[in-house]
């Protein structure tokens, strides 16, 4: 079952030129394990390798993501769009690109938090029901063992498609969608008592709430809430408002990390640091001499796409090095997307 709603965007934003260039790929969109707890594992969609999940790690389209026994997981998809997994779960991403997501749950329980009003338009497909919000809210999805699912709507509300008709769910309700997908049985009901797995989700709404960043950042720049209690904002003449990382002196972008292999884009740096995602893959870093190395996020206005790094990459063979780029320097993607 799929119903994924195309969206065109109208007008044009006057994008700077080195923020224009080959590397724009809207339609290879990127999220990002944003939090993990216990056991968690993502089934490449490329491969069907299995592989632990690790904190600022790449998911492109088709990959898996499982939760063992007492595990959970955040996938950040946007600045506005998280999917959280409980324990004993399975959602596979099937569809990644600019502002529009096809996510897809297997088995277990699952929050998909819409924590911003935003343009994306994202849909949840289940065996039973694909399940579309209709604005900011926290929408908790449980799948059993049959394909039956239940659907409650904590805050917001969410349109279903159900064999040929469409439902609305709303704040305080849960539907239970059984029985055959072409002609389903659906029993409404008051919302389920909320229990731990909520009251953890709202915990961790009011840890991303409580950031800054985005007075700072561009909405396209998602993992921006990291960045508090890990630094402050500045402002440095002539770039504006930029990011001093509470680091040691010795400290510098691109040594705490690994480089790691990511489907369509290639090598793709995977910070060590915690609240290594924004700055790595948007945005510039350059040493100033009164705070050392800073993040300039770019103008708040423009328009922004994921980058697997932000280097310069120089030498040959098995002599590969690299270097960050300066602000507003052009990033060149290493051998093209898709090399």
């Amino acid at each position: 079952m799929k119903y994924l709603m195309r969206v065109v965007l109208i007008g044009v934003l006057a994008v700077p030129a080195w923020a224009q260039d080959p590397g724009d790929a809207p339609d290879h969109g990127v999220a990002r394990i944003s939090l993990l707890k216990g056991e968690v594992t993502v089934r490449r969609g490329d491969s069907g390798e299995l592989v632990a999940a690790e904190l600022n790690a790449p998911l492109v389209a088709r990959d898996h993501v499982l939760t063992d026994e007492d595990a959970r997981a955040e996938i950040q998809l946007d600045w506005a769009n998280l999917v959280r997994l409980s324990e004993d779960s399975e959602v596979r991403l099937a569809e990644l690109a600019d502002r529009n997501f096809l996510i897809q749950v297997a088995t277990g329980t699952v929050t998909f938090r819409v924590l911003k009003d935003s343009n994306s338009q994202a849909e949840i497909s289940t065996p039973a029901v694909a399940i579309r919000p209709r604005k900011e809210g926290t929408y908790r999805i449980l799948v059993l063992d049959d394909g039956s699912t239940e659907i409650t709507v904590r805050s917001g509300e969410v349109e279903i498609f159900a064999g040929q008709r469409t439902d609305y769910v709303r704040a305080g309700q849960t539907l239970i969608v059984s029985g055959d997908p072409s002609d389903p049985e659906r029993i409404y009901r008051a919302g389920i008592p909320r229990d731990e797995w909520d009251r953890w989700n709202e915990s961790r709404d009011r840890d991303l709430e409580r950031s800054d960043s985005y007075k700072y950042v561009s909405r396209d720049i998602y993992g921006a809430e990291d960045l508090s209690g890990h630094g402050r904002w500045v402002y440095d003449s002539p770039y504006g408002w930029v990011w001093v990382p509470t680091v040691n002196a010795a400290w510098a972008p691109y040594r705490v990390g690994r480089w790691s292999w990511v489907n369509y884009y290639g090598w793709t740096w995977v910070s060590g640091d915690p609240w290594g995602w924004a700055p790595y893959h948007y945005g510039r870093w350059y040493h100033a001499p009164r705070y050392g190395w800073v993040w300039y996020p770019g103008e708040i206005h423009v328009r922004y796409y994921w980058r697997p790094a932000l280097v310069t990459f120089f030498g040959w063979g098995v002599n590969i090095g690299w270097v960050s780029l300066g602000p507003r320097k052009i990033y060149r993607p290493w051998n093209g997307p898709g090399g």
